[in-house]
């Protein structure tokens, strides 16, 4: 196994592209490995609070955006979650934590959306995440529908012209 993979699998925390890792909820114990690698904000889709000690660690942003698990996310929700995970990225020289609870479901299919979004495929973008993150399930059939997808593509059509490329620039492995 690769060396990369072997470290994001003892911290819990999955690069995927070079600017955006997925993971386990973030822990007091977790936030020094996210500083080290260069995180500057933190979106938490899981549906417990961030913790008051990684609010306080130093992250330009800590959000949460409660997402349940193992239904439809509804669409305002998902709307909001990646429309707040372009807006950290916008930010010069911004890195962005997505997480969960477990990292399996909702923050992969966060970012499965937001690259679904940015043009990407969803057969491309589903295979970018489990190739960086093997126990991830993005776009699992409980948490998102068809309706989902086109109010996702619609918005992903309202950008305008922006760099996706440079969002969606795979992390290496």
């Amino acid at each position: 196994m690769h060396p990369k993979l072997m470290e994001a699998l003892q911290q819990g925390v999955y690069p995927i592209t070079t600017r955006i890792a997925i993971g386990r909820f973030a822990t007091p114990e977790r936030v020094a490995y996210l500083q080290e690698m260069g995180i500057t904000h933190i979106l938490n889709v899981s549906d417990a609070e961030s913790l008051a000690t990684v609010r306080a660690a130093g992250f330009t942003q800590v959000k949460d955006i409660p997402l349940a698990d193992y239904s439809r996310i509804p669409t305002e929700q998902a709307l909001n979650a990646i429309q707040t995970l372009h807006a950290m990225l916008n930010l010069p020289g911004s890195q962005v934590y997505v997480h969960c609870l477990a990292g399996q479901m909702r923050c992969p299919t966060v970012l499965w959306l937001y690259l679904i979004g940015l043009g990407m495929g969803g057969r491309p973008a589903k295979q970018l995440i489990i190739d960086r993150c093997p126990d991830a399930h993005p776009g699992h059939n409980t948490l998102v529908d068809a309706a989902l997808m086109q109010a996702v593509n619609d918005w992903g059509r309202k950008l305008g012209h922006i760099d996706r490329a440079a969002l969606m620039q795979p992390a290496g492995k």
